[in-house]
Parts: C-alpha cells; sequence; structure tokens
C-alpha cells in the first residue's frame, strides 16, 4: 500500500470515527434524556389519574350523603373514571390486593407477577420500562387508599415512538457518514496528491541518483519539510558523488603505483641482473671488483625496496611529505652512472657528466628515479654507440640538470605531449626496448614534488635535451664546470 493510500485510510478512519461517535454520544444523551422526560410524564399522569379516582371516590360519598362508599360503588367510579380519562395514558387498572377490580387496555399485566409482587410491598411509586424498539412501554403503579381500603393503581404508556425515533436518528447518522466518507476521501486525495507532489518528484530524482547519477541536484523549493528534504538530498548526493570520485581516485593511484613500480624495477633490476651476470661469468675478479659489485647490487636492492614504498605514498597521497636531504650533485651523478653502467655496456654507449660542487635539497631515492628515468628515455631514443650527457650547472643560485641524447628526437607537438602517461613517441621501439610510457609522465610528478620545473628541446633526428630545474642548496662550494670521472 502506498503513502497515500495509508494517509487516506488513516484519515478517513479518525474522521469518519470521531463523526459517528460524536452522533452516538450525542443521540444517546438526548434519547437518554427523553426516555427520562417519559418515565417523569408517565410518573405525573399516573399521579393524575390516582388523584382523579380518589376525588371522585370522595364527590361520590358526598353527592349520596353517605359515610363511607361499598367496595361495589367505589369499583363503579373506578370502572367510571377509567372510561371516561383522558389522560395520555395507555391502559390502566386497579387491584385490590392481588385481585383485579378493573383491567382498561393492560391485559398483558396478568403475565408480570414479579411487578405486581414488589408493587405491593413498595410504598414509593414503581416504574418499569419493557419491550424493545416500537414495542418499549412504561409500566407505572402505586398504592391508592380508598374508603379505608387498599388499592393498587397500574397506568402503562407507549414509548415505541421514542425508539423509533431513536432508530431513524441512527440511520441518519450512518448514511451521513458513508456520504461523508464519499466526500472526505475525495478531497483527501486531491490535498494528498497536491502536498505530496514534491515527494513524487523526489523520488524520481533519488531513482536517478540510486541509478548512478549523482551530480544531480534538486530544486529547494514547496513547502519547508520538502525544502529541508531536497537540501539534504542534494548533500547526500555531494557526498556520494566526493565519495566515488575519492575511491575512482585511489583505484587509480593503486594502478598508477602498479605501474609505476614495474616501470621503476626495470633500470635497478637490470644493474642487479647485470652486475650479478658479470660475476657469474668472469672467472678471475679481484676482491676489491667483487666486493663493488656486490656493494652496487645490495645498493640498488635496497633502493628497489625503498623506491616501492615511496612511490605508493607518492600515487595514495598528494601531500605527502618527501625526506628532503641536501645532496651534492656529483655524487648524485656517480651513483647513477653505476647503476646505468650495465645498461650502457650492453648498447656500447658512453655517458658524459659534468657538473660544478652543487647541493640541492631532494629527497634522494625520488629524484635518482627522476635522472634513472630521462637517461633510460635518452637510451631508448639513441642508436647503439652512441653517447649521453648528464650535465649541472648553477645560474643565479638554480641549479640546471640536463640529460641530452642525440638520438631520433621529437616534433613540438610529440614534446608537448611526451609528459602524458602512456604516451609513447615511436610505439615499435618503445614496445622493443619494453618502455610504457610512463617514464616522463613520473618524473614531471616527482619535480613537481620538489618545487622543480621539467622543460623539454627536441629536434626530429637531431636528439632532445630535458631540462630540470630546481634551487641550490646554500652550500655551493664551487662554480666551474668539472668533468666527472
Amino acid at each position: 500500500m502506498k503513502l497515500w493510500q495509508k494517509i487516506l485510510l488513516i484519515s478517513l478512519i479518525f474522521v469518519l470515527g470521531a463523526v459517528e461517535t460524536t452522533a452516538f454520544i450525542v443521540l444517546s444523551r438526548d434519547f437518554s434524556m427523553t426516555v427520562e422526560r417519559e418515565r417523569e410524564q408517565g410518573v405525573t399522569e399516573h399521579n393524575y389519574l390516582a388523584a382523579t379516582i380518589a376525588n371522585q371516590v370522595v364527590y361520590s360519598r358526598l353527592l349520596g350523603d353517605k359515610i363511607l362508599l361499598s367496595e361495589e360503588e367505589i369499583e363503579e367510579v373506578i370502572d367510571e373514571v377509567l372510561s371516561a380519562t383522558t389522560v395520555s395514558v395507555d391502559g390502566a387498572a386497579v387491584f385490590r390486593q392481588s385481585d383485579p377490580i378493573r383491567i382498561y387496555r393492560m391485559d398483558e399485566l396478568q403475565e408480570m407477577s414479579e411487578f405486581q409482587r414488589e408493587a405491593l410491598h413498595s410504598e414509593e411509586c414503581l416504574t418499569l420500562i419493557t419491550g424493545e424498539g416500537e414495542n418499549t412501554r412504561l409500566y407505572v403503579t402505586s398504592g391508592l387508599t380508598l374508603e379505608g381500603t387498599a388499592y393498587q393503581l397500574y397506568t402503562v404508556t407507549d414509548m415505541g415512538d421514542i425508539y423509533r425515533d431513536y432508530d431513524e436518528q441512527l440511520l441518519f447518522v450512518r448514511n451521513l457518514g458513508m456520504v461523508l466518507a464519499v466526500v472526505i476521501s475525495a478531497v483527501l486525495v486531491a490535498v494528498l496528491f497536491t502536498l505530496l507532489g514534491p515527494l513524487t518528484r523526489l523520488n524520481a530524482s533519488l531513482r536517478q541518483i540510486a541509478g548512478g547519477n549523482y551530480s544531480l541536484r534538486i530544486k529547494e523549493q514547496g513547502s519547508p519539510e520538502f525544502r529541508e528534504l531536497a537540501g539534504n538530498i542534494n548533500r547526500m548526493s555531494e557526498s556520494v558523488e566526493e565519495n566515488v570520485q575519492r575511491i575512482s581516485e585511489i583505484a587509480e593511484s593503486r594502478k598508477r603505483f602498479i605501474d609505476n613500480l614495474a616501470h621503476e624495477m626495470k633500470t635497478p633490476l637490470t644493474s642487479i641482473m647485470g652486475f650479478g651476470d658479470i660475476m657469474r661469468i668472469k672467472r678471475e675478479m679481484s676482491e676489491k671488483q667483487r666486493r663493488e659489485y656486490a656493494e652496487i647490487i645490495v645498493e640498488d636492492a635496497k633502493r628497489l625496496r625503498t623506491l616501492s614504498g615511496k612511490l605508493l605514498e607518492l600515487a595514495t597521497n598528494e601531500g605527502a611529505e618527501l625526506e628532503l636531504v641536501s645532496v651534492n650533485l656529483r655524487e648524485l651523478f656517480r651513483e647513477v652512472h653505476l647503476t646505468v653502467a650495465p645498461i650502457l655496456s650492453r648498447r656500447h654507449m658512453t655517458m658524459e657528466m659534468a657538473s660544478t660542487h652543487i647541493a640541492i635539497n631532494c629527497d634522494r631515492e625520488l629524484f635518482k628515479s627522476l635522472l634513472y628515468n630521462l637517461i633510460d628515455n635518452s637510451i631508448k631514443a639513441s642508436a647503439d654507440g652512441s653517447k649521453i650527457i648528464l650535465k649541472a650547472v648553477n645560474r643565479d643560485n638554480k641549479a640546471r640538470i640536463s640529460v641530452t641524447d642525440f638520438g631520433i628526437g621529437m616534433s613540438n607537438e610529440q614534446a608537448k605531449r611526451v609528459t602524458e602517461p602512456f604516451y609513447m613517441v615511436d610505439k615499435s621501439r618503445s614496445r622493443k626496448e619494453g618502455g610504457a610510457g610512463l617514464g616522463l609522465s613520473l618524473c614531471v610528478e616527482v619535480a613537481k614534488r620538489h618545487g622543480a620545473v621539467l622543460e623539454i628541446e627536441s629536434q626530429q633526428g637531431k636528439g632532445t635535451t630535458v631540462f630540470v630545474y630546481i634551487d641550490c642548496h646554500p652550500e655551493i662550494v664551487g662554480s666551474e664546470d668539472d668533468e666527472i670521472g
């Protein structure tokens, strides 16, 4: 059952219940008062008839100049009075003790032995209402002393009209209730559809929101209650939309972390595999070389472990704080060169490094990852046996780090898009080299976290230079460019 149907049914029950109950109480009270008035009137008429009989007996005695009337004479007076009575009683009877003297339209009195017994033993006027509906009658009895002899007077009054009117009034109330039910139903339906119209619209909007349209906003109009409800629904929809967006971003960040981690693992794994393979194949190796190669393998393994945590933090927490330390670029370049040396050796490539004594504040592992990616992209874009230049100079307390290759280069349009995730200039070459198109997009993210700027200059067929601009640490030892051995 719908809400408007429930409201209609409950309202009808209460309204009709109130009307019927009120009418019944009023009718019952009025009926009780009418019955009581009829009872009092019956007693009054009964007393009037008793007084008439007593007066007529006295009058007959005086008229006949007698001391007392005989029983026969009394009975004649009673018969005369009952026959000529003008009171509104419907019947009367006179008994001497339990013997009937005269019965006037009260034949049923013979069957009311219990009522007669009570009358004989009572000195007050008694009343009795018997029958149902139109057959209801009022009996009144009292003692009557005539010429020293005790008599019992009975009168009866028909009360059927009172009960008939009461039944007709009850029927009228029931019929009126049915008419009111129809009228009230029609009015309530119209009112309910008017009042619940906004609720229907809200329900339709909620179905759309439940279907995934979280951007939907409901107009806050109508009564204060519906405006408040619409506002709450809008706030709920906005909250759900934000949560869904946040969940989507978290899912995307998890995917980005996995992609970045897979991408970043290649360089240190290649270094670990390269130096491990040298230690496995090379028969003669000095203790110094063995320790050096083993140390490189251990350091790259540590870097993998540290880098995975940092990439996850970058992917899931935009406000993650970096572990900034002062790093000398000459030392950082040497560490980078050791890691990429196996890759360069396999491609018969060389890397020239030059830097002044410049120190920067950076997260060591993340910044090394940035340089690895730039060098890795240069290696992929270059032919075997070519050269890569890694250089850092100080320009007005701003370190300019550059990675230059002499490979295939890019057009201006490609240079603008190359930092987009998964964008690859030469897809066939990138797939051959195991690329996923994530390196430069990760470099941009790392640079942004360090407050650095990344710029790309490239010409097709001539090569590419990527510049990273980052603030220098006050600890600047020298300013001349020196080649790093």
